[in-house]
């Protein structure tokens, strides 16, 4: 019997530690889970807390290089899906018009290969200075002075910015 005890006892000790490991597996799911579906579902990393973040801060290139980066995922797909250039440089205007920060929209073609050219948009924004790029990934994925992207840019053809 002393040996059936043990048993039982392991038996206990081992359910006590599955209960324990998927309890601790069930938070790591949600925690992903949160992560994936983006803060802006709770309120975190919503538009109005995030323009009250960075509403007093000088205009810096870090300033432009943090809102570029929440405006780009705040749209969450892909940033370089056709099409997504246009909402993601929206929700980066009216970022910078809210904070009172000069900036223009740039429209420009982009041929990659001899068949395809695909119109883009994207923000210019001034800084320290100088108009600084805010992109989405397709011309520049940093924000960078514009006048050095316009000449390293690989593939451009025209740059038209509204004025």
């Amino acid at each position: 019997m002393n040996e059936l005890e043990e048993l039982k006892k392991e038996v206990n000790s081992l359910k006590t530690s599955c209960i324990f490991t998927y309890a601790m597996l069930a938070c790591i799911l949600i925690m992903i889970l949160i992560l994936f579906s983006g803060c802006t579902t709770i309120g975190t990393a919503s538009k109005e807390n995030m323009v009250n973040k960075w509403k007093d801060k000088p205009v810096t290139e870090n300033l432009l290089a943090d809102i570029n980066g929440w405006g780009n995922w705040y749209k969450k797909s892909n940033p370089l899906e056709p099409g997504n250039c246009v909402p993601q440089t929206t929700v980066k205007a009216n970022i910078l018009k809210e904070l009172g920060i000069p900036y223009k929209i740039v429209h420009c073609t982009i041929v990659r290969d001899a068949y395809n050219s695909v119109g883009h948009r994207f923000l210019i924004a001034w800084a320290e200075n100088e108009w600084k790029t805010m992109d989405n990934g397709s011309v520049c994925n940093v924000v960078f002075p514009y006048e050095a992207v316009k000449k390293a840019a690989w593939g451009v053809t025209s740059w038209n910015v509204e004025e």
